[in-house]
């Protein structure tokens, strides 16, 4: 009976997730059949991914006849091009964004296990996990992301996978390691500031903190210098009519404004902890 009762703690977290993705699928179906999913964005993603691969024309939209990526910079999108080869569905995209979570968080969940591998026994931290995955998968903010598909997603896997591999710390998996983040960046335009500090933040997870961040000062040190590339020189290059700083401007309407802003919500911290307020806090960074 204890083994019989081991094994069912151990395989909680697999059967959460899966549970939970095939439900996101079933959801997402159901929503697709009843034509949920109109042009912005499912049409006008599936077009470029379609154009990219058919007629060599990257990011191409027909219906406007623009390219999508004077709008956005996404260089690493793309990554996802050759899984329209197997279908020609329009639901690949909006079936893209539950895999590439249900990937994201058993890999956090594996990065987890191995963090407290010293420190709990196994089936503590498998049903701790289990418990961890139903908030991530059940939450009002997940079904809302799922249900708005886009390409942003796709961020996630690669981040997941880079966190891992810096963990693991072995030296074979440095090259997967630039080769995640790379991915990981290329996503969106500010997506090197977000991955600047949530990857950064594991160095407050790890036994070393000074060793890590001594091995990634470099990866962390390009992204910040990617960053600064994408947004006031490569952006402004692509785009027109449109800023390469529209995401930040409820911070600032200048790199500079944008960057002060961005350190007040950091002085805020303290403050918003002390009342609890994680939601508004979690909001006021964008």
């Amino acid at each position: 009976m204890r083994r019989l009762l081991r094994t069912f703690l151990l395989a909680l977290p697999a059967v959460v997730l899966i549970a939970a993705t095939c439900g996101s699928l079933w959801l997402l179906w159901t929503v697709y059949r009843a034509g949920g999913f109109g042009f912005h964005d499912v049409t006008l993603i599936n077009d470029w991914f379609s154009n990219a691969l058919y007629y060599a024309q990257p990011y191409y939209v027909t219906a406007t006849g623009e390219m999508h990526l004077r709008y956005s910079f996404t260089p690493t999108v793309l990554i996802a091009a050759p899984l329209y080869l197997f279908t020609e569905s329009q639901f690949l995209l909006p079936a893209l964004g539950p895999v590439c979570l249900a990937i994201a968080l058993w890999t956090f969940y594996r990065l987890f296990r191995r963090l407290v591998k010293e420190r709990l026994p196994d089936t503590v931290a498998a049903s701790m996990g289990a418990a961890l995955l139903l908030i991530c998968t059940g939450t009002a903010y997940t079904r809302a992301v799922l249900l708005t598909p886009h390409y942003e997603i796709f961020y996630l896997p690669p981040f997941a996978c880079a966190c891992y591999l810096a963990v693991v710390n072995h030296s074979r998996n440095r090259i997967a390691l630039w080769f995640c983040a790379l991915v990981a960046i290329g996503i969106r335009q500010d997506a090197a500031l977000y991955f600047l500090f949530q990857f950064g933040g594991l160095a407050f997870l790890v036994s070393d903190r000074r060793a890590f961040l001594r091995r990634n000062a470099l990866l962390l040190g390009f992204c910040f210098a990617y960053l600064l590339v994408v947004v006031l020189w490569v952006g402004p290059a692509l785009q027109t009519g449109r800023s390469s700083l529209e995401y930040w401007y409820h911070l600032g309407d200048t790199p500079t404004t944008i960057a002060a802003g961005l350190l007040d919500r950091f002085a805020q911290i303290p403050e918003e902890l002390r009342h609890s307020a994680l939601y508004p806090l979690n909001r006021s960074f964008g």
